[in-house]
């Protein structure tokens, strides 16, 4: 009798020490001829591992989500920028355009087209002669031409003609404006990769024309759409540096803290 009492309290003890742990709950059994000699089992509460497993899976999937929601917010911020470059630059090019067929002066585009020279700078003495059609350099007609399909927003013929001028023309005094153009014609429809070679003509055979600053900014504004931030800011830094006293300076600066 006293057998049986106490392994009733060995059970109950070990039972309720085993209830919130990861131990072993043993269970005393006993036989059929009440010998109390079946051999013992055992089991494990795995209550508390579980439980803590499914709280680790949780807080990796709340982590995991955080980041794909930065990576998201990163990548609408890009597109933005992107956008609002996008737009700056047909702003700009826009501006540029008007401001030639309007006749109004325009940073940098005093020879697109040539001016013509004033009657008052011709000699009292000697009448000022006719321009005939005939008299008009061919390289300028050329041109003209090429410039009327930018004014026009007719950009594939512009495309066209620019590259026939640049290949008929290659000793033309317009050839740093025509590479010019042909590089703007290209990024205002979003090829940067075809704009990089005219700007780059522009830079390395021209260096001290008045295009040349543009062309450098232009060359900035065009890696930095083909994903080379380093390249992108070698050139705007090249038109702070060694063009200081151009107006694309002030873009260039502008540009560089954007990015």
């Amino acid at each position: 009798m006293h057998s049986k009492i106490a392994v009733t309290t060995l059970v109950l003890a070990i039972s309720t020490s085993a209830v919130a742990e990861d131990v072993p709950v043993i269970e005393l059994g006993v036989n059929s001829d009440n010998t109390g000699t079946a051999p013992a089992r055992i089991q494990y509460n795995n209550a508390s591992s579980s439980s803590s497993e499914l709280l680790m899976i949780v807080q990796q999937l709340q982590d995991e989500v955080r980041a794909l929601r930065g990576q998201l917010e990163q990548q609408s911020y890009k597109l933005k920028q992107m956008e609002r470059q996008q737009l700056d630059r047909y702003r700009d090019l826009d501006r540029r355009i008007n401001g030639l067929s309007s006749g109004t002066t325009v940073t940098n585009t005093a020879a697109d087209p040539q001016p013509t020279p004033s009657v008052n700078s011709v000699p009292k003495t000697e009448p000022p002669a006719m321009v005939q059609p005939d008299s008009v350099p061919s390289d300028s007609m050329a041109y003209r031409e090429a410039f009327g399909l930018v004014l026009q927003r007719n950009y594939p013929e512009a495309t066209e003609a620019f590259k026939s001028f640049i290949s008929t023309y290659p000793q033309s005094a317009r050839l740093p404006n025509a590479y010019y153009w042909l590089g703007e014609i290209y990024l205002a429809e979003q090829k940067p990769e075809q704009a990089r070679e005219p700007f780059v003509n522009v830079l390395t055979k021209f260096p001290k024309h008045s295009k040349a600053p543009d062309a450098a900014y232009k060359l900035g504004v065009v890696y930095d759409q083909l994903g080379d931030q380093a390249k992108s800011r070698e050139y705007l830094d090249m038109v702070i540096n060694k063009y200081p006293d151009s107006a694309a300076v002030k873009l260039a600066t502008e540009f560089k803290r954007a990015q």
